[in-house]
């Protein structure tokens, strides 16, 4: 990796496998991070939680001032699957540009760290893409409020 703002890699594997090609990773999900500590355990329990357990979780945290970074680092250290990098504070589009360039998948999908996948989210947009005659899948969503109904 190049340039300042790229301080710090946290990995289960040791920093010097970061980069090298696995040859079990067949889905890299890269998640930018800014200032989610309240829903980001979420949205990792959720990836993590997929059907389709042959994937890399990119973690790219992006200067937060909340323990947005802590929750990276222990996701990060405890399983193999998660990589997490801290930037100082360049914006989602760099954030993402440098989830691609950590990406091992010959698959990429992005997840918002406010957002969480049912567990066959992986599994089904993958199969879209390695089975069928396409190139690009794009999944709907369904807004929920976490906020109770005023009544």
């Amino acid at each position: 990796m190049q340039g300042s703002e790229e301080n710090a890699l946290v990995s289960s594997r040791g920093s010097s496998q970061v980069g090298e090609v696995r040859g079990d990773m067949k889905v890299s999900v890269i998640v930018p991070v800014h200032n989610q500590a309240e829903g980001l355990e979420r949205c990792l329990e959720g990836l993590l939680g997929q059907t389709h357990q042959d994937l890399q979780v990119i973690l790219v945290e992006n200067g937060s001032v909340d323990v947005s970074w802590a929750i990276c680092q222990n996701y990060a250290r405890a399983d193999r699957r998660v990589d997490a990098v801290h930037l100082d504070s360049a914006g989602v589009s760099r954030a993402r540009n440098v989830g691609l360039r950590l990406a091992q998948g010959e698959c990429v999908m992005f997840c918002d760290s406010d957002d969480w996948a049912e567990p066959w989210w992986v599994a089904t947009l993958h199969a879209l893409i390695t089975e069928g005659d396409c190139d690009l899948a794009i999944a709907g969503y369904t807004k929920v409020s976490l906020e109770p109904l005023a009544g």
